[in-house]
């Protein structure tokens, strides 16, 4: 439709629109309506959104405060739980510290009653025997040089439970600290790593010092009940003490003491019974001085079956410049090659494991002249711990004549023992000793740095196993020794 054809069609419909303005109003009326109702709507639902929403945030509110009351009951449960728990613990120790006192209360009083029906015993044998001699009734004694024991008799104290897992801890330490060490001593380099493993070992803050020093607390009161009335060895006095110490120190300087030993050293040569009017005839069979096995030039010698089974504390000597390590072949000449000294010691030869193709030898420098042989220091049977309180003694005073002596002197602790058992359980024993008295001079205010344990088990023993008790407890010793000083040069 062409724009000049627009006009006629608006001019025909103006009139309708102006006849019907009503209509055109009641639609804008509809319109209108529905909005405000749409409107209406729209805010009933924003109101039940709200309301409900309301509802939500009381319902979590709610929620919450059960929860929190929840965690307080809990807390309040967990508490009172741990509270009766503690206190039967609590109970529980006290019972059982109370049933341990009454036992050991009872096997005290059980021991001491014993030792006094000893006692009484022996004040009527000895009353007895006084009679006998009045009349001239004793007869006549007769020489007995393999049967009387060198040491005052000892009441046999049954091992009580705190000893018991005392000893047990010391085992169990050591067995630990030795297996770790296992795996590091061949990798030991230089002198700090040397000195680390000489404090885990020998140091008064390791694990085994502490073990032991428990298990000595523990073994103290057996001690005080081992000895029967007046059999029981004096105490030494101070100035037996410092005589004894004198002559270590000069011993150990290489120096030749003239006359007879200290008293101290009460028990070296002679049963000493003062009661006993034939003392003087009860000399016991000893054993006269003999070279050691295994010194040659200055140097003594320790065989082992390998490299491998050397001591941790052997490798870290070995660090420190302080040992020489050789194949066992290279030794043969010196001590398989010459004359049989069979009839000197019960041990011909090491066994074969001990000779062979792999076995190592470990040599330290000594003075000859300052060795000192010691019976005196006892153990229990299969342990390290001290079985009497001499043995503290004696190592106390080999601690105080080092302390005389200069810082730079060193000194190699040698562990021995009798044939009987095996030849590598008794190497392990030896080597064990050996430590546990040098750690006992350490704490005693001795540096471990100058001091060398060393096990040499039964290869110097002198007595076959089925020899008599006393004498094959001769072979039971501790040697020392002064360390001569070996450079890297001398090496």
């Amino acid at each position: 439709m062409k724009p000049k054809h627009h006009i006629p069609f608006i001019l025909l419909n103006i009139p309708l629109l102006l006849l019907n303005p009503t209509a055109h109003a009641q639609d804008q009326d509809k319109i209108v309506s529905k909005t405000t109702d749409a409107e209406a709507e729209k805010s009933k639902i924003d109101k039940a959104e709200a309301i409900l929403a309301k509802k939500i945030a009381e319902k979590e509110r709610e929620a919450a405060k059960l929860a929190k009351e929840t965690a307080r009951l809990a807390e309040e449960t967990a508490k009172k739980a741990a509270r009766e728990t503690a206190k039967l613990a609590k109970e529980t120790a006290r019972q059982a510290e109370k049933a341990l006192k009454e036992t050991s209360d009872r096997a005290e009083a059980a021991v001491k009653e014993a030792a006094e029906r000893g006692k009484e015993t022996a004040e009527h044998a000895k009353q007895l025997a006084k009679e006998a001699v009045e009349k001239k009734e004793l007869p006549k004694p007769t020489p007995d040089k393999r049967e009387r024991p060198t040491k005052p008799e000892i009441v046999e104290v049954p091992v009580t439970e705190p000893e018991r897992l005392a000893e047990s801890k010391v085992s169990d330490v050591t067995r630990e600290v030795h297996r770790d060490l296992d795996q590091r001593k061949t990798r030991i380099e230089g002198r700090k790593d040397a000195q680390s493993v000489i404090n885990e070992i020998l140091g008064t803050e390791s694990r085994i010092s502490r073990a032991e020093v428990d298990r000595e607390e523990r073994f103290r009161p057996r001690f005080e009940r081992q000895y029967e009335g007046d059999r029981r060895a004096p105490e030494p006095s101070p100035d037996q003490r410092r005589a004894a110490t004198t002559y270590y120190q000069e011993r150990l300087r290489g120096r030749e003491v003239d006359g007879p030993l200290p008293d101290f050293f009460r028990h070296s040569s002679y049963h000493d019974d003062k009661r006993d009017p034939h003392n003087e005839q009860r000399v016991v069979e000893r054993i006269e001085y003999v070279r050691p096995r295994y010194l040659n030039d200055g140097r003594r010698y320790v065989h082992y079956d390998s490299r491998t089974s050397i001591p941790a504390i052997l490798m870290a000597a070995l660090a420190m410049n302080q040992v020489r390590f050789q194949p066992t072949r290279e030794m043969a000449p010196i001590f398989y090659d010459r004359r049989d000294d069979s009839q000197q010691y019960a041990m011909p030869l090491p066994p074969e494991n001990y000779r062979g193709e792999n076995s190592w030898v470990v040599s330290y420098p000594v003075d000859e002249k300052s060795m000192i042989s010691s019976e005196d220091i006892l153990f229990l049977q299969g342990s390290t711990q001290f079985s009497d309180p001499y043995s503290y003694d004696v190592v106390s005073v080999m601690a105080d004549a080092m302390k005389a002596m200069p810082e730079d002197e060193r000194f190699v602790i040698e562990g021995h023992a009798s044939a009987e058992g095996s030849y590598e359980s008794n190497m392990i024993l030896s080597q064990q000793r050996a430590e546990y008295i040098v750690r006992e001079i350490v704490r005693q205010g001795v540096s471990p740095y100058r001091l060398l344990p060393v096990g040499y088990g039964e290869s110097e023993a002198h007595r076959p196993e089925d020899a008599t008790e006393a004498l094959r407890s001769q072979d039971r010793r501790v040697v020392v020794f002064r360390m001569k000083p070996e450079t890297i040069a001398q090496r």
